[in-house]
């Protein structure tokens, strides 16, 4: 197959789709990737002038496509809009339609927002035969404006305006891959036809034997107990729910001790608050670390901990970083409701409550802790063996290449959702 993969984020920053394309080059396929210059979260110095600069490339035998865009840089919405508005213009304009290198189908890697897709569907367009174009949709659009913490962005002309957009393309994809079952009624809400549903989930990155009993601990759980989270400190996140938690440990005298590893929009506002209770000193921040070293850090942590705001699109969205947690073999300690907290319940994860009810997550640790360390092995050996039965990267993308096989023959209708 000739496959065009159209994506904002690429290599060297560190997103799935850059997995996909190698993956796809070594199982034999000709894979061109359209994307804009490395921005993201903010032009490092560390990315180097070569990844910010239009042009052609090749990487890893993927040949990469870059062209100009608006940096987003450390600004508001305002300048991120206009970095989303410039890659879609730019994207368009500067790819150059051949005839003789017709991709069979293009596959579009759809993290925020979903707004990236319309470059692809416009280049679609150039070739006198269209090739299909599939979607793997990783958010849920126009929902997930109301969770962004902008009054503006939340409004009800805003989310109309969005919703056009999405029907836009959602009724013009061949394919849409759900990251989340729980997708499925948003998008057919949106205008996507149920026959070119497919659930594709994301995969969890550390390598995890298949021996049963490498993931739980052998060593007794020390206290305190460390309770990590690693990943963005933004609205999202919910952070209020979380110093509310917090505190309310603290107040229990519970043997905990929190580590947050990251950045975002709302980290120095959340280490404010917890100054002003007085809890900075049972909390402990470190700065965005590399995907290896945060998965060092999960491993070595007691629980694993989540919070997403309780808004439709979160709670029908499973977090990759779930998944990512599910792989090291720890008990999951969580904020969140919907999908996520299905997931805890269902197979027994760990301990979920809604991100209102801080004082009850409080009290359920609080009795985890009284009941010695079997359960919380149970919980993390639970985790595992979901991981690898679901999220293991070879059968995802074992299911994807299938897909996009059928695609490409003009097999374009897919029955179920799944």
């Amino acid at each position: 197959m000739r496959i065009l993969i159209v994506t904002q984020y690429f290599y060297p920053e560190n997103f799935r789709i850059n997995d996909v394309a190698t993956e796809l080059v070594q199982r034999g396929h000709e894979v061109h990737v359209l994307t804009n210059w490395a921005d993201y979260p903010h032009p490092d110095p560390w990315i180097g002038s070569a990844y910010r600069k239009s042009g052609f490339s090749n990487w890893s035998g993927v040949e990469v496509q870059r062209v100009p865009i608006f940096s987003r840089g450390r600004g508001g919405w305002a300048r991120r809009i206009a970095n989303y508005l410039s890659f879609i213009a730019s994207a368009f304009l500067h790819f150059r339609a051949s005839e003789s290198k017709r991709p069979d189908v293009i596959y579009v890697w759809a993290s925020s927002p979903i707004t990236v897709a319309l470059p692809a569907l416009w280049i679609a367009k150039r070739y006198n035969v269209p090739p299909p174009v599939a979607i793997w949709v990783q958010d849920l659009w126009p929902e997930t404006l109301q969770g962004l913490g902008s009054s503006w962005l939340g409004s009800n002309f805003v989310q109309s305006l969005m919703g056009c957009v999405v029907r836009y393309i959602y009724q013009r994809a061949q394919r849409l891959h759900l990251q989340s079952e729980g997708f499925i009624d948003s998008v057919k809400k949106w205008g996507a036809h149920d026959e070119n549903l497919m659930t594709l989930p994301n995969w969890f990155v550390r390598e995890v034997s298949n021996s049963p009993d490498s993931g739980a601990p052998a060593k007794p759980i020390p206290r305190p107990a460390t309770i990590l989270y690693a990943g963005n400190l933004g609205h999202a996140q919910g952070l209020d729910a979380v110093v509310e938690l917090i505190d309310e440990c603290a107040q229990k005298s519970l043997p905990v001790r929190w580590m947050f590893v990251g950045d975002g929009s709302c980290r120095a506002d959340f280490q404010l608050k917890l100054q002003s209770l007085g809890r900075s000193s049972q909390v402990e921040f470190r700065d965005r670390v590399p995907p290896q070293e945060a998965a060092e850090l999960e491993a070595k942590a007691d629980f694993l901990f989540l919070s997403l705001v309780d808004a439709d699109a979160f709670n029908r969205t499973l977090p990759s970083k779930f998944v990512g947690y599910l792989s090291a073999g720890r008990p999951i300690l969580a904020l969140a409701h919907g999908i996520t907290a299905t997931y805890v319940q269902r197979y027994q994860l760990g301990l979920c409550r809604r991100p209102k009810e801080s004082r009850q997550l409080a009290n359920d640790l609080e009795l985890l802790l009284s009941r010695g360390d079997e359960e919380q092995r149970t919980f993390g050996e639970n985790a595992r063996a979901l991981a690898l039965r679901e999220f293991k990267k070879s059968m995802i993308l074992d299911k994807l290449e299938m897909d996009l096989l059928r695609l490409s023959q003009g097999e374009r209708h897919h029955r179920g959702g799944s």
